[in-house]
């Protein structure tokens, strides 16, 4: 299974149990949702069009919402 699956995967797997997508996801997770590699992700929070949550040191999050709207302004629906 590649990369790409296995996060549709979790995400459809998480929408059936819980009736919404996942609140938050790693970057490697993050990256395949929004279409992109993590290096761009890095490099779009870098510039400051995305913010990633920190709970810990050793953890960083997006906030699904968060990717959501990037999409939609990026297709002009925001």
């Amino acid at each position: 299974m590649q990369h790409n699956e296995s996060v549709k995967h979790v995400a459809q797997t998480f929408a059936a149990k819980y009736g919404v997508f996942p609140p938050a996801l790693r970057p490697k997770d993050a990256a395949p949702y929004i279409g992109v590699s993590v290096a761009q992700l890095n490099r779009l929070v870098a510039a400051g069009k995305l913010k990633p949550v920190k709970p810990s040191p050793a953890v960083t999050l997006f906030k699904t919402t968060d990717l959501d709207a990037y999409l939609a302004e990026l297709f002009g629906e925001g």
